[in-house]
């Protein structure tokens, strides 16, 4: 499997998929409970796999909406347009004490023997950070072509791809669970509205805490990012 492909499935289809579940399941319990009602008596699992089928149709046209939200909502709310304060770019600058300053001098070094392109110095920096920071994420777009889909690089990229795009689908979970959660209220179905429920109040939290959560795996990738970076341009 290619590295790409595994990114598609793992940090883009797997989330849609799991946002999509409330509304599908209203879909098939609402608008499908005509046509499936006779089979649904005899076979239990219908509604499951009527939920699954479902979920993988509109998950390919919904797919594309959901990581638009994550990216340009989501992730530009919290790291600011284009990822300007991205960790990535921002462990790079000298204000930033997360990495050392002789590790940072070392990704400065194969950066400018690799690509030439050389970030501010400290006291530029202090008097121009938004450059700094222009540079900086630059650099990092650079060093992500060099790296490319390094065997560790990218199960950090898949990590961090799935939680912002989970959460980016939260909007599909709160509509769907609250229509499912009024749905089984009319039926008197308990044990559905307790499920539905717990899965709102569990997408509400990711929501809530999307800052720490994505800024703690925006680090932990940035700091592979940078490791892998040097591995690879070691000796060279």
């Amino acid at each position: 499997m290619k590295a790409l492909d595994e990114y598609e499935i793992k940090a883009r289809y797997v989330p849609t998929f799991l946002c999509l579940i409330p509304f599908s399941n209203f879909l098939v319990m609402f608008f499908g409970h005509i046509f499936f009602e006779n089979i649904i008596q005899s076979i239990s699992w219908m509604v499951i796999i009527a939920d699954l089928g479902i979920s993988f149709i509109i998950m390919l046209g919904l797919m594309q909406v959901q990581c638009t939200i994550a990216k340009h909502l989501i992730q530009d709310g919290i790291f600011g347009k284009g990822g300007l304060f991205f960790p990535s770019a921002t462990m790079l600058l000298y204000d930033n004490g997360l990495l050392s300053r002789d590790r940072k001098n070392q990704i400065r070094e194969k950066l400018l023997e690799k690509t030439g392109i050389k970030l501010s110095n400290e006291k530029d920096e202090m008097s121009d950070i938004k450059n700094a920071r222009l540079q900086a994420r630059e650099a990092v777009n650079a060093i992500r072509n060099i790296v490319g889909h390094g065997s560790f690089t990218i199960t950090y990229n898949i990590r961090y791809g799935f939680w912002r795009n989970l959460i980016g689908g939260s909007f599909f979970v709160f509509f769907g669970a609250l229509l499912c959660i009024c749905f089984y209220f009319y039926t008197h179905e308990w044990k559905a509205i307790g499920f539905f429920g717990f899965y709102f109040l569990l997408f509400l939290a990711l929501f809530l805490f999307r800052r720490h959560i994505l800024e703690s795996l925006g680090y932990s990738y940035a700091d592979r990012l940078f490791s892998d970076f040097l591995s690879m341009t070691k000796g060279e």
